[in-house]
């Protein structure tokens, strides 16, 4: 069975249409730069090797190929596949957790750990899934976060071993393609978390849905406070929503 992003759409495909979209986009070069210029100019440890842009170039690209990561749970993927309400949430549970696991191993240590921004890259594998709806929701509707957690339950917050098959898949695509080594091997580590009958699944049954509501409101903070940077996240999140809407309207 495939894992799906919409009743007719491969969530593979759709993962890679959005990834190949952001990655050829002309303002990613400008806004990965000025982003280090700041962050230089901001962090008590400056991270002085401009090549770093490229770093942050690669942990846009992971944030933005798994922006619908939270469609690939049992609930959704063994019910409506025309709804999927509140898999924003649920992706960003999911790569909280998937980064929850990373920084338990010791596999990316020194990828997470850059010089005092590892919240920052935290961030940008996080705010794609959690803000791709964001524009669709209304200024006063509520979350509904105990919705969430009252319709699925701790079995069906799996992700299912399709959809792991094709995470790894679109993840091996953005690591041959990373542009910088140490993209490649946080991409690598990244895949690691979701092989092996996934530790993010041990992660999600674990804390899953007990974390969800510190969760979103952790990264809802972190977003809205982060210093200097707000611009940076609106930009990329404005980037993964055209290039989410632009490949979707080639399916449904």
């Amino acid at each position: 069975m495939p894992c799906y992003s919409f009743i007719n759409e491969d969530f593979k495909d759709h993962a890679r249409r959005v990834y190949e979209c952001v990655k050829k986009d002309g303002r990613m070069p400008v806004l990965t730069r000025k982003f280090m210029l700041i962050v230089n100019s901001i962090e008590k440890e400056s991270v002085n090797n401009l090549k770093y842009d490229e770093f942050i170039n690669d942990v846009i690209l992971i944030g933005a190929t798994l922006h619908d990561i939270g469609k690939a749970i049992a609930h959704y993927q063994n019910g409506d596949l025309r709804s999927f309400k509140g898999h924003d949430f649920i992706g960003a549970l999911i790569m909280y957790e998937a980064y929850r696991a990373l920084k338990e191993s010791n596999c990316a240590i020194q990828a997470i750990k850059l010089r005092g921004i590892d919240d920052l890259i935290q961030l940008l594998l996080i705010v794609p899934s959690l803000f791709h709806l964001y524009l669709h929701r209304g200024k006063e509707e509520s979350w509904k976060i105990q919705d969430i957690k009252y319709n699925i339950s701790i079995p069906n917050i799996k992700i299912t071993n399709d959809c792991i098959s094709a995470v790894i898949d679109v993840l091996n695509l953005v690591k041959d393609n990373a542009s910088s080594e140490i993209g490649r091997n946080l991409t690598d580590c990244i895949i690691n978390v979701f092989i092996k009958g996934s530790k993010v699944n041990d992660y999600l049954v674990k804390y899953g849905l007990h974390d969800l509501e510190n969760t979103i409101n952790m990264y809802y903070s972190r977003f809205n406070t982060t210093r200097g940077y707000n611009w940076f996240f609106e930009s990329i999140i404005a980037i993964v929503n055209e290039c989410d809407s632009e490949a979707a309207k080639s399916r449904r």
